[in-house]
């Protein structure tokens, strides 16, 4: 996968898991994001997704950086895998 997106560092995690980490804003808005659009993820994990990406909207409309903004992120991580309701 990681030829095929030409982005971030895979990492062996066990027998049968691999990590991929991607550090920058750049590849995660304009790489990571598409794939992950165009090869739909199933299940739950297409809620933190969702999650995931209305932050990303929100950082690149910088509303991170003011207190509401921050409180919605914070709100948003903190709904996501086991503290989904």
């Amino acid at each position: 996968m990681i030829n095929t997106i030409n982005s971030g560092i895979l990492y062996k995690h066990s027998k049968n898991a691999v990590i991929l980490t991607v550090k920058t804003f750049h590849d995660i808005n304009n790489i990571i994001i598409p794939f992950l659009k165009k090869y739909k993820i199933k299940g739950i994990k297409y809620l933190n997704f969702k999650g995931f990406c209305f932050v990303i909207n929100l950082m690149k409309q910088k509303i991170h950086l003011i207190q509401e903004g921050f409180e919605l992120v914070y709100k948003i991580k903190s709904g996501m895998n086991k503290g989904r309701l």
